[in-house]
């Protein structure tokens, strides 16, 4: 069951409202929790309007790194992402994507490039990746 927002992490009198969100992800063992898809989204929404601090989201993403991103938080950061760059239906003569999947590299986990590996699966069986369309 996901953790819904805490009472006790909202903004403060005079605090930056980005803080909440830093709060969120590093309060500690135990304390802290992923940020939920609304969250993930505003947050980033934040980041991409220049209303954040630097420093602020300096530890924002150091913090999502090293907790590593759950899919909410994904779809949420996607989701602003896509909003901002003004991302919404597929544009007349481009091939429709089956897979929006961002390029992390596996270095923190020294685990396998899962989206070259989901990227060339959908391939075999026909579909289109978000790679696939923007080379197209």
């Amino acid at each position: 069951m996901r953790a819904q927002p805490d009472a006790d992490i909202a903004a403060t009198e005079g605090e930056h409202p980005f803080a909440t969100y830093v709060r969120t992800l590093g309060r500690g063992p135990g304390r802290s929790r992923a940020l939920t898809r609304q969250e993930a989204r505003e947050a980033l929404r934040m980041v991409l309007r220049g209303e954040a601090d630097p420093y602020q989201v300096g530890a924002f993403l150091m913090l999502l790194r090293f907790r590593g991103e759950d899919a909410e938080e994904v779809a949420g950061l996607t989701e602003a992402a896509r909003e901002a760059a003004g991302a919404g239906p597929v544009p007349a003569g481009m091939a429709p994507v089956d897979l929006d999947w961002p390029s992390y590299g596996a270095g923190r986990t020294r685990g396998a490039p899962w989206f070259l590996l989901a990227a060339l699966t959908l391939a075999r069986a026909g579909g289109v990746s978000g790679a696939d369309a923007w080379l197209q």
